[in-house]
């Protein structure tokens, strides 16, 4: 009887959040310091808000813009999928600041051609994001830390 109450609790809860959920997709523009020799990219994210008042998750896509080294040759192309948490430390009328953490798959590719000849290599890699945040109206701004790539990335852009 026990087990069946609390599932009915479980059930009821979950119900009441999915049905409160707010949700809210952005773009941006993405300066990385170590993704390539431009480091400059572009991202769209979607946002949800559950019925915790100071909690968001987030998730989106991150581009950098392809890069070629005028000494070797070699085009680099790198691609981010990130999923992040967020805490509001501050929430006032259409001012938010937030930190965030989560997790990020980074694809790396490499390839060069000399000639007739060409190479190229890609890989991927599991990281960690730490960083702040902060939205004003429909506006947002990140500066987080990416541990796949050990940069530091800006983000600046706006909600939809």
């Amino acid at each position: 009887m026990k087990k069946r109450i609390v599932l009915l609790v479980v059930l009821i809860s979950s119900v009441a959040i999915s049905t409160s959920a707010q949700l809210s997709f952005g773009a941006g523009a993405v300066l990385g310091t170590n993704a390539g020799i431009g480091s400059i990219g572009f991202g769209v994210n979607a946002r949800v808000n559950y019925a915790l008042e100071k909690f968001d998750l987030s998730g989106g896509v991150t581009y950098f813009i392809p890069s070629t080294s005028s000494v070797l040759g070699i085009t680099t192309s790198t691609g981010e999928i990130n999923a992040d948490a967020h805490y509001s430390f501050l929430k006032q009328d259409d001012i938010a600041v937030y930190g965030l953490g989560g997790l990020n798959l980074t694809l790396l590719t490499a390839s060069a051609s000399d000639g007739g000849h060409s190479i190229s290599n890609s890989a991927v890699g599991l990281g960690l994001d730490l960083g702040v945040g902060a939205t004003y109206k429909k506006f947002f701004a990140e500066t987080k830390y990416d541990t796949s790539l050990a940069q530091l990335a800006l983000t600046v852009g706006m909600n939809f």
